[in-house]
């Protein structure tokens, strides 16, 4: 089990991108109220097309969460920004 915080999010991300995959991954998120079993880490795009090729570009994730709870947010530089 490794449990993780808002604050270590941007360190943990690699890891989350790889083993979300996995049924059963072990993640455990803490809001600092209570904690959360990781269901899974999707990935948002955004697509757009340049010279007649469509080129996707990953803009931001959405962390799943037990009981329906869903946290968005994005990595811009060193920056983590919950949207």
């Amino acid at each position: 089990m490794i449990t993780f915080t808002i604050d270590s999010i941007k360190k943990i991300l690699p890891i989350l991108i790889s083993e979300t995959k996995k049924s059963g991954n072990g993640f455990l998120f803490d809001d600092g109220e209570q904690i959360h079993r990781v269901i899974g880490l999707e990935p948002k795009f955004d697509c757009f097309e340049c010279n007649g090729q469509y080129s996707y570009e990953t803009i931001g994730y959405i962390l799943k969460l037990a009981n329906d709870i869903k946290v968005s947010f994005k990595v811009s530089g060193d920056e983590l920004v919950l949207s």
